[in-house]
């Protein structure tokens, strides 16, 4: 009886798990889409001097994207960091972690991909220039 307590306990927190994560998944990838659509808006000057100078609107989406994606890169290099000086014999951890990693990168890639097109046919930079 006590055994079947304790699953029934387990279960319970492994749910309450998986809803937090699903939670604070969906907080930051929204904080991460207002973070592109804050910088497209506060860099949209600089976009507009880009077309004059003979920049496509896809250059614009690409330098957009690898603005986040190095961005991206530091900020999972510091939890690296952590792991290697505080637990011995972290080669499982870390190959775990670098596939987590990359696949968060892949999802981000195509999220930031489609998103700052979808900003910059919205803004509509080029009527900007020529009005």
């Amino acid at each position: 009886m006590a055994i079947n307590a304790l699953v029934k306990m387990t279960e319970a927190n492994r749910n309450i798990l998986y809803i937090f994560s699903g939670i604070t998944g969906t907080i930051t990838i929204t904080l991460f889409l207002w973070s592109i659509n804050a910088s497209i808006k506060k860099n949209f000057d600089i976009y507009k001097v880009l077309l004059i100078s003979g920049a496509s609107m896809s250059q614009l989406s690409k330098v957009t994207r690898n603005q986040f994606m190095v961005c991206f890169g530091l900020s999972s290099l510091i939890p690296l960091v952590l792991i290697f000086s505080l637990i011995n014999n972290s080669s499982n951890i870390i190959i775990i972690y670098f596939l987590v990693i990359l696949i968060i990168f892949v999802l981000f890639t195509y999220i930031i991909h489609y998103f700052t097109r979808h900003i910059f046919k919205r803004l509509d930079i080029i009527q900007h220039l020529k009005g």
